[in-house]
């Protein structure tokens, strides 16, 4: 398993780790037309792109999607509802957003940190 951030072009750094076969998955968070194209270059032919929330000013190729066989999934990010709640139990000190990433690792241990998040998401469902 391998994990890219892209901040900045990377189809071609997707490409590369991939052996030019494109991610299994990605996630587009951004919203905008040139993030769901890079987004969509990005995804290998029967892969799985999801986005949160909702996207603006983004029109979507059918054809390019049908004939790449992506599959998309969605949903929505209440941020603004949940945004001012959220700020005031921060700077309240009732919850710490630090506690919540506990391992830091380089990329060349994505494995790693992906067993170490199974591990929590298996005691939580229990």
């Amino acid at each position: 398993m391998r994990a890219v951030v892209m901040h900045e072009p990377g189809n071609v750094t997707v490409e590369e780790l991939t052996d030019g076969l494109g991610a299994d998955g990605v996630v587009e968070a951004v919203g905008n037309e040139a993030s769901f194209d890079q987004a969509l270059g990005c995804v290998r032919p029967g892969g799985h792109l999801s986005f949160v929330g909702v996207p603006h000013g983004v029109s979507l190729d059918m054809d390019r999607m049908f004939f790449a066989e992506v599959h998309m999934f969605g949903g929505p990010a209440a941020v603004r509802k949940y945004l001012p709640a959220m700020i005031d139990l921060i700077f309240g000190g009732e919850i710490n957003p630090g506690a919540v990433f506990d391992l830091v690792l380089p990329l060349e241990r994505a494995a790693e940190g992906y067993a170490a998040w199974m591990s929590v998401a298996q005691r939580r469902s229990c």
